[in-house]
């Protein structure tokens, strides 16, 4: 949920600044802050696609400071339209964020995640005035009641496109995989039995081959339901930028050839499951319009394997109360379809990394120990935000 908000807060921040607006969200950005992102030349954003963040830092967590700060990383790319020729740029940024908050503030629930409203009353932005909500009379841009983003520094900016028609020919597919070796006995703790890890496999390879024929259609109407919507929206930008190019991005014959456990967590609201994908598909990009190959084997599968993350909503705490209370719905046929989906949840793509290069990496990263460091420390309510280190697809 850290990750939505702050997904969020940075989407709303760069589209605020494309429309010379960035005062509709002065509860969350603190005056440095806000001098620097209206210095940034952001004017004619509209559209922004995070692809990536990291939290690299968690400070001031002793007993001194009341409040604690988090360093986070994003990349992004973002479509800006130059006000005067009216012209779209692609522009790839690396930019880093702290942002801060009280430790005694209440986290934010799920279905609020990704809302920007008064961070104390939740009020709509449009009460506030001068950082004080007209609701609340509260003071409510100093971090008491939300995270406010302190300092905004960019490491990397570059005008650049999507590079749609490239081809990666290298099979990673066998690199070692990132396990918890734990993993499974989380799993039976939190999730559930073998049969509950046998729908979830069922669940993922029916995700897996919706997804492979919604994308080679670029039509991903059939995956609304199966994923969150940051990454919808993300998958959305990309058979967007194909579309714009004329070109079409197709994944044949996609199969899975095996699927690992790699790690469970579970807190109050959700349960996360990341797997290890292995799998092989003839990968090829083609003109829209003739159908002639720009890039790519049509004729030969590779190998590959991604690392998913999928999520659902904690219905009950127990296992044997949820399957109990499946077959007590499933029995009483006048319970509506919605309260057997709360019930047990279904579980929905949130993430999907690519294993891009070869890795050997056994020893959690700085960014990794961030985290639980955060995690560790926050109050319970903090600690519902956060449900691993980001990476997105």
């Amino acid at each position: 949920m850290f990750e939505d908000f702050s997904c969020a807060l940075y989407t709303e921040l760069a589209l605020a600044a494309g429309r010379a607006e960035l005062n509709e969200l002065r509860p969350y950005v603190s005056d440095d802050a806000m001098a620097t992102l209206s210095a940034r030349p952001l004017a004619g954003v509209s559209t922004v696609l995070v692809g990536a963040l990291t939290i690299r830092d968690v400070s001031n967590l002793d007993g001194v400071s009341d409040k604690v700060s988090v360093e986070i990383e994003i990349e992004a790319n973002l479509a800006r339209r130059d006000p005067e020729t009216g012209d779209e740029r692609a522009v790839y940024v690396v930019e880093r964020w702290v942002l801060r908050r009280a430790k005694t503030a209440r986290s934010r629930q799920p279905d609020r995640a990704r809302i920007l409203a008064c961070p104390s009353c939740s009020a709509p932005l449009e009460a506030l005035l001068a950082g004080k909500c007209r609701y609340c009379a509260e003071e409510v841009s100093t971090g008491a009641f939300d995270w406010v983003v302190c300092s905004v520094r960019v490491i990397h900016e570059r005008e650049r496109g999507p590079v749609l028609a490239g081809h990666s020919a290298t099979d990673t597919s066998e690199s070692p995989s990132i396990v918890d070796p734990d993993a499974r006995a989380r799993f039976d703790e939190s999730v559930g039995d073998s049969e509950a890890y046998a729908a979830l496999v069922a669940r993922i390879i029916h995700t897996f081959d919706t997804f492979h024929e919604a994308w080679s259609a670029q039509n991903l109407e059939p995956m609304r339901h199966l994923t969150t919507d940051p990454l919808f929206e993300s998958q959305a930008y990309w058979i967007a930028e194909y579309k714009k190019q004329g070109l079409c991005n197709v994944t044949e014959d996609a199969a899975i050839a095996r699927i690992e456990l790699a790690r469970v967590t579970s807190d109050p609201y959700f349960d996360a499951v990341t797997v290890r994908i292995h799998a092989h598909a003839k990968d090829y990009t083609k003109d829209a319009r003739t159908g002639e190959v720009v890039s790519g084997e049509p004729t030969s599968a590779k190998r590959y394997s991604e690392y998913w993350t999928f999520l659902r909503k904690r219905a009950t705490n127990a296992p044997a109360a949820s399957r109990s209370a499946l077959a007590a719905a499933r029995r009483d046929r006048t319970r509506s379809e919605a309260t057997a989906r709360i019930v047990v949840p279904k579980w929905a793509i949130a993430r999907s990394i690519g294993c891009c290069r070869e890795s050997s990496r056994t020893r959690p990263t700085t960014a990794d120990r961030a985290h639980e460091r955060l995690r560790a420390n926050l109050t319970l309510e903090a600690r519902t935000n956060l449900a691993g280190t980001a990476s997105s697809r």
